[in-house]
């Protein structure tokens, strides 16, 4: 059994943004334990704990599933805590495009055609950046408006492990958006 997720990872120039809305407020608290670069993606799906047959059905399906859908661009409008002003999580959140929204009937799709269950949620999209530690409720509110944009150009299957530090994520399959035309 493997923990597993699906997700759009984050590249490029969204980075050196980020770092830069999170320095201010590391260099001033120790109560904030901030996400990897490596680690920061939006989810799509998460499956969570999978048999490899589940993983082995979804990786021979995924390049056939996402390279048929064109590169978008997504934007976060706020820097939160997620999903209400009292969690522990921090992230970057934004509205649901149609891209967005399209990509993600795709990945539900591909789920269940690979009969994998998942629990159906209410998407929210979001970059978690950082985990307030526990005890630690009483952090001041972090609410900033943002206009980070983030190219999304591929679609991940990754492996989380969990460890006492954090997790460790393993990309199982990767496939970039739009190597393929759709046949009409």
């Amino acid at each position: 059994m493997e923990r597993i997720f699906i997700g759009i990872p984050i590249a490029g120039n969204a980075h050196k943004i980020i770092d830069g809305l999170i320095r201010p407020i590391g260099k001033s608290t120790r109560d904030i334990r901030w996400v990897p670069r490596q680690n920061r993606h939006l989810t799509l799906a998460f499956p969570g704990l999978r048999p490899g047959s589940e993983i082995i059905r979804l990786i021979n399906l995924f390049d056939q599933t996402y390279q048929l859908q064109l590169p978008f661009q997504l934007r976060f409008t706020a820097f939160e805590r997620f999903p209400d002003p009292n969690s522990r999580l921090v992230a970057l959140t934004g509205p649901v495009t149609e891209p967005l929204q399209q990509l993600l009937q795709v990945t539900r799709d591909l789920i269940n055609v690979s009969r994998v269950e998942i629990e159906a949620k209410e998407f929210r999209p979001h970059i978690t950046l950082g985990r307030i530690r526990r005890g630690k409720n009483s952090y001041p509110a972090i609410d900033q408006q943002t206009d980070i944009t983030v190219k999304v150009s591929s679609v991940v299957l990754y492996q989380s492990t969990l460890t006492e530090t954090g997790s460790i994520y393993r990309h199982l399959k990767e496939s970039r958006l739009g190597r393929q035309k759709a046949v009409k």
